[in-house]
């Protein structure tokens, strides 16, 4: 079993651009510790034509990418074949950086059984194709208001789509903030979690950094370890802490990661 940890890029202000300050991004996280880092597929743009300065970069740094977060969920048929083509690139774009994971988000959130299962559907299809060509997990990441998002919204999910193409990332406070117990999500759903986020919530007001707030992280990495989890946990770090860079707010979760032992 081995747990690797890395962090997503966007406690850092790399977008709209991708271009310098994602590289001084991913400079900073090796520096402070991380083996991977994970950014919206939008780099894509930037890098696509740039892959050997970029494996340059990640070389130096210490760090590999550890997935993309990308944004799909129409149940429209032409926009979701735009997404499937986009997908494709994307995973294309993993592929050939060793990486084997891709976060999707999106999706409005919908009371029409129809269309739920419509897109349950083009998520099915979506992670067949970068599975099957590129190697690639399709990881569903939950986020407020989104196609699923609640306990029940996130069983159907499961429950609606293909277990060797579709796949989970709980994002330990998004989970928390929509009603769910994270530590019973590692054990319930195990076979299905691909990937896996840890982002603290203060349970009132906004994020915090890791160990401030009141998720169960310390449960988690428990129950993740009993089930013999093999993966990446990620930091997601959106507590935007006043008077701290992005490298020690980030620098500050790895800490408290390697004082729990990972």
């Amino acid at each position: 079993m081995t747990i690797r940890i890395g962090c997503q890029l966007n406690c850092w202000p790399v977008g709209p651009t991708f271009d310098e300050p994602l590289a001084d991004a991913i400079r900073e996280a090796g520096e402070i510790g991380y083996a991977g880092v994970e950014c919206n597929w939008r780099m894509i743009d930037v890098w696509a034509d740039r892959q050997g300065e970029l494996a340059d970069l990640l070389a130096t740094s210490g760090t590999v990418i550890s997935a993309l977060f990308f944004g799909a969920g129409s149940a429209e048929a032409t926009a979701a074949t735009q997404e499937l083509d986009d997908a494709m690139r994307a995973a294309a774009f993993l592929e050939s950086f060793g990486a084997g994971h891709m976060m999707i988000g999106g999706g409005k959130a919908t009371d029409d059984d129809a269309t739920f299962k419509a897109v349950c559907d083009h998520y099915s299809e979506l992670g067949r194709r970068v599975y099957e060509a590129h190697g690639v997990k399709a990881c569903y990441h939950l986020h407020g208001g989104a196609i699923a998002s609640s306990p029940d919204e996130i069983q159907r999910m499961l429950e609606l789509t293909d277990p060797r193409y579709w796949f989970l990332c709980p994002d330990s406070g998004i989970m928390v903030k929509e009603g769910h117990d994270v530590v019973d999500v590692c054990d319930a759903c195990f076979d299905r979690i691909g990937y896996v986020h840890f982002k603290d919530w203060t349970g009132a007001d906004g994020w915090s950094m890791l160990g401030q707030g009141v998720v169960d992280h310390i449960g988690m990495l428990a129950k993740l370890q009993e089930r013999g989890y093999d993966g990446w946990i990620i930091s997601e770090n959106e507590s935007r802490t006043e008077g701290l860079s992005p490298k020690e707010q980030q620098g500050a979760d790895r800490v408290w990661l390697k004082d729990h032992g990972v």
